[in-house]
């Protein structure tokens, strides 16, 4: 599915394990509940994308355009975002443990209450964040 278009798409509860998304356009869908893992979502456009509820463990969002994008309450273990734009992004109350946010620019990103065990953020920028109680 490599550059599909899936702007305002709603899908909840879906299985999209291993799947393919590069390039794709996801801005503003809603993909709440889903389990994304082993996904490759390399350079999507997940403008304003809320992925919340959903599991994205293993999955790579290298280069992916985050802004605004909502992931509370998500699982993404071991997940791959370095340098991914991620300004104004809500991540509260999400397990991160061994994620790699290397480079990511996260502006005012919100990461209240999640689980960062042994998180990489080497090279983000963090400036405004919320981290209380990480």
């Amino acid at each position: 599915m490599d550059g599909v278009d899936f702007t305002n798409a709603k899908m909840q509860g879906c299985n999209l394990a291993d799947a393919s998304f590069r390039k794709a356009d996801m801005k503003w869908a809603f993909m709440t509940d889903c389990v994304i893992t082993h996904a490759d979502l390399t350079a999507a456009d997940l403008f304003h994308t809320t992925f919340n509820g959903s599991i994205l463990s293993n999955s790579q969002f290298t280069g992916a355009n985050m802004f605004g994008s909502n992931m509370n309450e998500v699982i993404a273990q071991e997940a791959d975002f370095t340098e991914a734009y991620m300004k104004d992004i809500s991540l509260e109350e999400s397990n991160l443990n061994r994620s790699k946010f290397v480079g990511c620019f996260m502006q005012r990103a919100v990461l209240i209450s999640s689980q960062l065990r042994d998180t990489n953020f080497y090279n983000a920028v963090l400036t405004g964040g919320a981290l209380e109680q990480a």
